[in-house]
């Protein structure tokens, strides 16, 4: 939904496909989180996720569970969603996007500007900062070679960024809210 604000109640923070190929939606508000299948397979309908606390990011892992990022930190879920376990937990920081590499590692994008690196085991290996503005939007994406792909709402632009935050490419867009690149090169961009 969007109102007067990027991001408002009840709205959908991730639609994707699980680590076993079912399509799954990802909803939160200011309390709580959901993660659902809409489909049946074949009689079967998988039974939906509850997660505490405000979600701004729901990233699928191979092993059917997920990587939860919230506003004040980052946990996994099992499979199931039987277990949620704190990965990162931040102090005064606010995380307004996050991703995971196919690897384990995580980039989270703060709401200063800062974008940080974490290993699996969620350690912060590395961080930089976008010059101003640094408007982000709901959505980045991790690349191969520790790369990502940001939409700068501020600037109107979609950039893939190496990991020591240098441009290495850039697409003028108009209000970019979420980039995904494909595997066949291109770049799908999400706008009011």
């Amino acid at each position: 939904k969007t109102l007067e604000r990027l991001l408002t109640n009840d709205q959908i923070v991730a639609c994707g496909y699980d680590g076993k190929g079912h399509a799954f939606l990802a909803k939160s508000d200011n309390e709580a989180a959901e993660i659902s299948w809409p489909f049946k397979r074949g009689e079967l309908k998988k039974e939906a996720i509850d997660l505490r606390r405000r979600v701004v990011a729901v990233c699928p892992s191979d092993d059917g569970g997920f990587l939860v990022v919230r506003r004040d930190g980052v946990s996994t879920s099992t499979p199931g969603g039987k277990d949620e376990k704190d990965l990162i937990r931040l102090g005064k920081r606010v995380i307004s996007a996050g991703a995971l590499a196919r690897d384990g590692w995580i980039a989270l994008w703060h709401d200063d500007g800062t974008l940080s690196w974490h290993n699996a085991a969620g350690d912060a290996i590395c961080q930089f900062r976008l010059p101003p503005p640094q408007v982000v939007g709901a959505g980045i994406q991790a690349l191969p070679g520790r790369r990502l792909l940001v939409p700068l709402v501020g600037e109107n632009r979609v950039v893939e960024i190496d990991r020591e935050g240098r441009e290495v490419r850039s697409t003028s867009i108009e209000s970019p809210l979420a980039a995904l690149r494909l595997p066949d090169g291109s770049t799908v961009v999400a706008t009011p």
